[in-house]
Protein backbone atom coordinates (compact mmCIF):
# COMPACT_ATOMS: atom_id res chain seq x y z
CA UNK A 1 0.00 0.00 0.00
CA UNK A 2 1.23 3.58 -0.94
CA UNK A 3 0.18 6.94 1.10
CA UNK A 4 -0.68 9.89 -0.82
CA UNK A 5 2.48 12.10 -2.41
CA UNK A 6 3.08 14.71 -0.05
CA UNK A 7 6.18 17.50 -0.97
CA UNK A 8 8.56 18.82 1.47
CA UNK A 9 11.96 20.40 0.93
CA UNK A 10 10.84 20.47 -2.93
CA UNK A 11 10.74 16.65 -3.43
CA UNK A 12 7.92 14.39 -3.23
CA UNK A 13 7.76 11.84 -0.90
CA UNK A 14 5.03 8.81 -0.09
CA UNK A 15 4.94 6.14 2.69
CA UNK A 16 5.04 2.32 1.79
CA UNK A 17 3.45 0.43 3.87
CA UNK A 18 3.31 -3.62 4.12
CA UNK A 19 0.25 -4.86 6.23
CA UNK A 20 1.82 -8.48 6.28
CA UNK A 21 5.77 -7.80 6.75
CA UNK A 22 7.92 -6.91 4.08
CA UNK A 23 10.41 -10.10 3.88
CA UNK A 24 9.14 -10.82 7.19
CA UNK A 25 6.25 -12.41 8.82
CA UNK A 26 4.10 -11.24 11.84
CA UNK A 27 5.36 -7.22 11.40
CA UNK A 28 3.75 -4.10 10.16
CA UNK A 29 6.78 -2.84 7.60
CA UNK A 30 7.00 0.96 6.99
CA UNK A 31 9.16 2.64 4.58
CA UNK A 32 9.79 6.44 3.89
CA UNK A 33 10.17 6.74 0.01
CA UNK A 34 11.08 9.51 -3.02
CA UNK A 35 8.45 9.72 -5.24
CA UNK A 36 9.29 10.05 -9.00
CA UNK A 37 12.93 8.89 -8.27
CA UNK A 38 14.03 7.90 -11.35
CA UNK A 39 12.67 10.88 -13.08
CA UNK A 40 15.34 13.03 -10.66
CA UNK A 41 18.68 14.20 -11.93
CA UNK A 42 21.68 11.45 -12.26
CA UNK A 43 23.39 12.14 -9.01
CA UNK A 44 20.88 13.15 -7.29
CA UNK A 45 21.23 12.78 -3.05
CA UNK A 46 19.59 14.13 -0.24
CA UNK A 47 19.89 13.60 3.72
CA UNK A 48 16.63 13.62 5.23
CA UNK A 49 15.86 12.82 8.94
CA UNK A 50 12.53 11.85 9.33
CA UNK A 51 10.01 10.25 12.29
CA UNK A 52 7.25 7.90 11.09
CA UNK A 53 4.53 6.62 13.60
CA UNK A 54 1.45 4.76 14.40
CA UNK A 55 -1.20 6.49 16.13
CA UNK A 56 -3.10 4.91 18.84
CA UNK A 57 -6.44 6.15 20.02
CA UNK A 58 -4.38 6.46 23.70
CA UNK A 59 -1.57 8.75 22.23
CA UNK A 60 0.96 8.00 24.70
CA UNK A 61 0.72 4.49 23.33
CA UNK A 62 1.65 5.64 19.96
CA UNK A 63 4.97 3.73 18.08
CA UNK A 64 7.10 6.11 16.68
CA UNK A 65 10.89 5.06 15.09
CA UNK A 66 13.08 8.21 13.69
CA UNK A 67 16.09 8.10 11.46
CA UNK A 68 18.70 9.85 9.68
CA UNK A 69 19.15 9.01 5.60
CA UNK A 70 20.84 9.61 2.57
CA UNK A 71 18.19 9.13 -0.18
CA UNK A 72 19.64 8.31 -3.40
CA UNK A 73 19.02 6.42 -6.77
CA UNK A 74 19.95 3.18 -5.35
CA UNK A 75 18.56 3.74 -2.09
CA UNK A 76 15.72 6.15 -2.84
CA UNK A 77 13.73 4.53 0.54
CA UNK A 78 14.31 3.72 3.79
CA UNK A 79 12.27 2.67 6.69
CA UNK A 80 11.80 -0.38 9.44
CA UNK A 81 11.00 -3.84 8.05
CA UNK A 82 9.91 -4.83 11.85
CA UNK A 83 8.29 -1.83 12.75
CA UNK A 84 5.96 -3.26 14.90
CA UNK A 85 4.17 -6.39 15.62
CA UNK A 86 1.37 -7.63 13.88
CA UNK A 87 -0.69 -8.96 16.82
CA UNK A 88 0.16 -5.08 18.45
CA UNK A 89 -2.05 -3.62 15.67
CA UNK A 90 -4.83 -3.89 17.08
CA UNK A 91 -4.22 -3.18 20.46
CA UNK A 92 -6.03 0.62 20.20
CA UNK A 93 -4.40 1.44 17.13
CA UNK A 94 -7.43 0.75 14.42
CA UNK A 95 -10.26 2.62 14.79
CA UNK A 96 -12.92 0.94 12.57
CA UNK A 97 -10.68 -1.00 10.54
CA UNK A 98 -8.25 2.05 9.70
CA UNK A 99 -4.95 2.66 10.46
CA UNK A 100 -3.29 5.80 11.23
CA UNK A 101 0.03 6.56 9.97
CA UNK A 102 1.76 10.17 10.61
CA UNK A 103 5.28 11.30 9.11
CA UNK A 104 7.48 13.92 10.02
CA UNK A 105 10.06 14.47 6.99
CA UNK A 106 12.99 17.23 7.23
CA UNK A 107 15.32 17.92 4.21
CA UNK A 108 18.89 18.79 5.35
CA UNK A 109 20.85 21.10 3.15
CA UNK A 110 23.97 20.72 2.83
CA UNK A 111 26.62 23.60 1.97
CA UNK A 112 29.05 22.97 -0.50
CA UNK A 113 32.28 23.64 1.54
CA UNK A 114 30.67 21.84 4.77
CA UNK A 115 29.07 18.48 3.74
CA UNK A 116 26.86 17.12 6.53
CA UNK A 117 28.59 14.33 8.46
CA UNK A 118 27.03 11.70 11.19
CA UNK A 119 29.12 11.32 14.18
Amino acid sequence: LRSNVFEVGEYKWYILVYPQGCDVSNHLSLFLCVADYDKLLPGWSHFAQFTIAVVNKDPKKSKYSDTLHRFCKKEHDWGWKKFMELSKVLDGFTVSDTLVIKAQVQVIREKQNRPFRCL
